[in-house]
């Protein structure tokens, strides 16, 4: 009973939440959460632009971490043991999406989740084995591999889910004008298309396609994902694990490779980019993981794994790592702001 009503509050939480987005975040309004002044803005000088990229990212980031430490601790895994997983694995994958967004595509303000979500496929499984190798015979644990890289394979395609929103607010990873689509692409989104609004957003100073209608790629991608994940954690609940790692990470690496064939946005030089043969690469990976891994033993409880996300330090951690993506991907370094201050006389 608690695993049904738990999916159910995750599939309407989802589906209400992208509902309400997909309809609201092209518009100008959804880019900008806040600007604060610089040292020269009494005298009319540059603003810092705080955004709902950053907010939406930082969001899909906490979730994620939230959903891998409820089953994370529904297999029996230690608390700290966790926390210390999900750090390790984001200190390596958050500024590789960055760095590898600089050397692909040479732009050094950009991100790519896709990038991080290749270094991801090969980090994560080597945390959790140096974990188990090095800190269990000392902290007297033994970590579960498969169920651990299941976990992991679900947060990571619910925070891709959750981070296309942060896409739609900024107008990045844009799809082609539906004019310029084919097929099915072009039937969808004749009917779903998004037109974004605001010359700050990237459709705009990067392609000029603000006003006109594009292929929703990012509302595709979120709600695949989203059921993915949804579909995902379903089957962890049930000891399906060696099931959950290929389902969740395939689908997010062949969508991505197929997803970019009716995308705008520039990916890098040549008819094939360096993403999509990413994409490719770790799709074979994952799909060995079966074979690799086996069946494990273990049977989640979802009441304990509940349980421990409300302890202290569960709480503490994510919080924290809400504040550090936001602080981190939130600070605009593609746009700036005009600021300045004065009195409102009719109020004194």
């Amino acid at each position: 009973m608690t695993e049904i009503l738990f999916l159910g509050c995750f599939a309407g939480a989802l589906a209400l939440l992208y509902a309400w987005a997909f309809r609201t975040l092209p518009g100008e309004r959804w880019q900008f959460l806040a600007s604060t002044p610089d040292r020269q803005a009494v005298a009319g000088g540059t603003g810092v632009n705080f955004t709902f990229y950053g907010f939406f990212s930082a969001t899909a980031y906490a979730v994620a971490a939230a959903l891998f430490l409820v089953l994370m601790a529904s297999v029996g895994a230690p608390l700290r043991i966790s926390l210390l997983a999900v750090a390790l694995v984001l200190l390596i994958c958050a500024p590789a999406s960055q760095l590898i967004a600089w050397a692909v595509e040479g732009k050094r303000y950009g991100f790519t989740i896709g990038g991080a979500s290749f270094v991801g496929l090969f980090v994560a499984p080597a945390t959790f084995w140096a974990l188990d190798r090095f800190l269990g015979p000392a902290m007297g644990f033994s970590l579960p591999l498969a169920p651990a890289l299941a976990a992991m394979a679900i947060a990571y395609v619910l925070g891709e889910s959750l981070g296309r929103l942060a896409c739609i607010s900024f107008g990045c990873c844009y799809g082609k004008p539906v004019s310029a689509a084919r097929g099915w692409v072009r039937i969808f989104s004749e009917r779903f298309s998004f037109v974004f609004e605001g010359k700050t957003k990237k459709i705009a100073f990067a392609s000029n396609l603000d006003g006109v209608p594009v292929v929703p790629v990012q509302a595709m991608t979120a709600t695949l994902y989203g059921v993915t994940a949804l579909a995902s954690v379903a089957l962890f609940l049930n000891a399906y694990y060696h099931v959950v790692i290929p389902l969740a990470l395939a689908t997010a690496q062949i969508w991505r490779t197929y997803s970019e064939t009716f995308r705008a946005d520039y990916r890098g030089e040549g008819e094939i980019s360096v993403y999509q043969w990413m994409a490719a690469c770790g799709t074979l990976a994952v799909l060995a993981a079966p074979f690799l891994l086996g069946h494990s033993p273990v049977r989640p409880d979802l009441a304990a794994g509940l349980t421990a996300l409300w302890s202290p330090a569960a709480l503490v951690f994510l919080q924290s790592v809400w504040l550090a993506a936001f602080l981190y991907m939130g600070r605009s370094m593609q746009t700036a702001s005009r600021v300045s201050y004065h009195v409102r006389h009719d109020r004194i």
